[in-house]
């Protein structure tokens, strides 16, 4: 999946979790370990992507279209919801994997 595709998925969790109203400890256990699985579990869905290894970064808009809309959502979830820290750190977790 796409970066976007992560960060949505992981700010639909973290909305999830501070609608709960749970115990701040077990909002950030659930956001890494969900985050995590998210991640996973998307990542069996077959997909395609924009930017291959041949264009991103040497071609503009399939690299623009690929990494613009995760932080803009990000950032406007945290405008939204407030709790950036919860946000930020969902977010981490659902890109680390394909960063390592």
């Amino acid at each position: 999946m796409t970066p976007t595709t992560h960060i949505a998925s992981s700010c639909l969790l973290t909305t999830v979790m501070l609608r709960l109203d749970a115990d701040e400890s077990a909002v950030l256990f659930v956001l890494s370990i969900g985050s995590l699985a998210l991640h996973f579990l998307l990542d069996c869905i077959p997909h395609g992507f924009i930017a291959t290894p041949w264009t991103i970064f040497k071609k503009f808009t399939p690299t623009a279209i690929e990494l613009v809309p995760g932080p803009l959502i990000l950032t406007a979830s945290i405008l939204v919801f407030g709790h950036p820290l919860f946000f930020l750190l969902a977010a981490a977790f659902s890109l680390v994997p394909d960063m390592c």
